[in-house]
């Protein structure tokens, strides 16, 4: 296995946010796919990483992993990590609509301010942090779990940027809203693999049709499989032209026509 390297988080909320701004499904596949080639380049353990928070989806839809942040439990995060009233919180929430501009609003002693394009300065966040945290809110339970759930955000928005904040917030409600739907990841996902056996550079245009068979290997063989982490090892394992003889239905994982 190629060892990784740590990815900042950073890159993956500078993504979402060109995904966020375009409304063309074709250029937020190639956003996409710009990303997912750098990560097989750079640090290929992260994919599946980088597709969940991307997503949302911390599991395959038949794993039962769901994040399990409310408003609620969201407005107390924010009120802990900015040291302000629940109330005042809740003021800017109707005020936006949005909890996660609340938090990209929010002066957070300590956090990393904004730099002349909003955005924020790199911080030391990295994939793997967030989504060990991320895991961490969903598989809390019991009494108190909705505060303690609260605390664990809180910790994670204190170490962030303000772009960071918008899509930390919106990743752990499950409402991130970018347009990365399925039909865009496996488009992307057969983009990026061919551009990466290329060895093209980010940004240089594939040829169409091949870019359309490319596409159109990934989403055959998803529904074989029905787990993004399964297909993703795949696609790593071998050639895009031999995928299908790699994705044969596998016992105990219901192909995706089975699913609910």
């Amino acid at each position: 296995a190629v060892a990784c390297e740590p990815m900042r988080y950073m890159v993956l909320a500078q993504t979402l946010a060109r995904l966020d701004a375009e409304s063309s499904r074709l250029l937020k596949t190639a956003e996409l796919a710009s990303l997912l080639q750098r990560v097989m380049g750079e640090s290929p353990d992260l994919l599946v990483p980088v597709l969940q928070l991307a997503t949302a989806q911390l599991g395959p839809s038949a794993s039962g992993i769901e994040l399990g942040m409310g408003e609620v439990g969201m407005v107390g995060a924010l009120a802990d990590a900015s040291a302000l009233p629940v109330a005042d919180v809740r003021t800017a929430f109707a005020r936006t609509g949005c909890l996660g501009l609340v938090a990209c609003e929010l002066q957070i002693a300590g956090a990393p301010s904004a730099d002349a394009t909003g955005g924020g300065a790199p911080t030391g966040l990295t994939v793997s942090e967030v989504l060990g945290t991320a895991l961490e809110i969903a598989f809390t339970s019991g009494d108190g779990a909705v505060e303690r759930k609260a605390a664990i955000a809180a910790r994670l928005l204190r170490a962030a940027s303000p772009v960071e904040r918008l899509y930390l917030v919106r990743t752990l409600l499950g409402s991130l809203r970018v347009g990365a739907s399925e039909p865009t990841v496996l488009a992307a996902l057969g983009r990026a693999r061919l551009a990466h056996e290329l060895g093209l550079s980010d940004g240089e245009p594939l040829e169409a049709k091949t870019a359309r068979a490319a596409e159109a290997s990934v989403r055959s063989a998803f529904p074989r499989l029905a787990d993004l982490p399964l297909l993703c090892a795949e696609l790593l394992a071998g050639p895009l032209a031999s995928l299908g003889e790699r994705t044969s239905p596998r016992h105990g994982v219901p192909v995706q026509p089975m699913l609910p």
